[in-house]
């Protein structure tokens, strides 16, 4: 069942960031802060897999945002005031959408490369368990089909999907990487873009360049909030 809509919230922050820019420790922050927070880890008791597929197909495929936007309402209707990870950190605009007065914050590795080296190890690590033998488990099939829309628009990829032995990602002999040298050059190129479009759609008073080695500061700052006296 999906979840039933509790005291209807409005979303006051929205991260930007990819998946492995420090996106469960800004979570977890965040969460001290009595912020109630979806991330990639509330979509699936949720039951937002095939909605969240759904929504970015139209997306990439039909260039039509409405689902994505009525995606981030729903959240909000679920009591969550706060957003990180995939599947919202691609639609950060939409959700910007949804609710103006919201801020955004675009966490950032140290390089790009930095980035990809850790995504890729995300993927090595729990790709195969989203493959062949597992696809004809339902959650499995529809997590499978949500991640390959999510990875087409993120990097606006049209080849983010599965090969010839049907794992989660494309895979190659790249050292071991689940993606070609050509593919991991268009998800660099993707993620810059990425954060180049919010940074030049935004005004400079709703976002946030952030990299979790800076500790509270910036992001108490971000969010009206005392900073907090633990590390």
């Amino acid at each position: 069942k999906r979840s039933i809509p509790v005291q209807e919230q409005e979303i006051k922050l929205i991260g930007g960031g990819f998946p492995r820019t420090g996106t469960k420790s800004a979570k977890a922050a965040l969460e001290f802060l009595s912020f109630k927070v979806y991330h990639m880890e509330d979509v699936a008791p949720n039951d937002h897999t095939s909605l969240w597929r759904e929504a970015a197909d139209d997306f990439y495929f039909a260039g039509n945002d409405s689902k994505v936007i009525a995606m981030f309402r729903m959240i909000g209707r679920l009591g969550y005031n706060a957003t990180i990870d995939w599947p919202t950190s691609i639609f950060a605009l939409q959700g910007k959408k949804a609710f103006p007065r919201a801020k955004v914050f675009i966490a950032k590795r140290d390089s790009t490369q930095q980035w990809m080296n850790s995504f890729k190890r995300l993927n090595k690590a729990f790709g195969p368990l989203l493959g062949k033998p597992f696809t004809w488990l339902k959650p499995i099939n529809e997590t499978v089909d949500m991640f390959l829309a999510l990875g087409r628009a993120a990097f606006d990829m049209k080849d983010y999907g599965p090969l010839n032995n049907g794992s989660m990602f494309p895979w190659s002999h790249n050292e071991g990487s689940f993606f070609s040298r050509e593919q991991e050059e268009i998800m660099k190129r993707g993620l810059e873009k990425h954060h180049a479009s919010l940074e030049n759609y935004l005004d400079k008073s709703d976002y946030m360049i952030y990299n979790i080695k800076e500790g509270w500061e910036p992001f108490c700052n971000l969010v009206s909030q005392e900073i907090p006296t633990i590390p």
